[in-house]
């Protein structure tokens, strides 16, 4: 049996496949190439989204984060990936994480919360946690 390379998937919207950059932004139009394959071999996937905006998918599981003048603002510290997402943050600035924005209380999304106030303690920076009441019961 030959072993053909992975075919792209057909566009429905006539999308034009990119391979993803930390580095150049992604524009309308564009997807990432092999994504779903990417996910299954590779650590992370990490795109750059604006100026200042990143995307970031692991094993399935997206957050987004947002490197502002004197730190990063962290949506949703998903459970089991802080070391991955520290890297990928790590490619684009030395600037600590200084916010994280807890969108709910699944334990998926809040679940790595220790490693990020760990991190601030080491990198002596103050760690801001935007959360509802719910999310400090959990």
């Amino acid at each position: 049996m030959l072993n053909h390379p992975p075919q792209e998937a057909v566009s429905t919207v006539d999308a034009r496949y990119i391979e993803p950059s930390a580095t150049t932004a992604i524009r309308a139009g564009e997807k990432i190439s092999q994504l779903f394959t990417r996910n299954m071999k590779e650590p992370y996937v990490s795109q750059r989204l604006t100026d200042r905006g990143y995307f970031f998918q692991s094993l399935f599981y997206a957050t987004t984060f947002y490197v502002g003048d004197k730190g990063v603002l962290l949506f949703d510290a998903f459970h089991g990936r802080g070391a991955q997402l520290l890297q990928a943050i790590r490619e684009v600035t030395p600037l600590p994480v200084t916010a994280i924005l807890y969108s709910h209380f699944h334990v998926d999304h809040i679940g790595d919360g220790q490693f990020w106030v760990d991190e601030a303690r080491k990198a002596d920076a103050n760690l801001r946690i935007v959360a509802t009441s719910a999310n400090a019961r959990t």
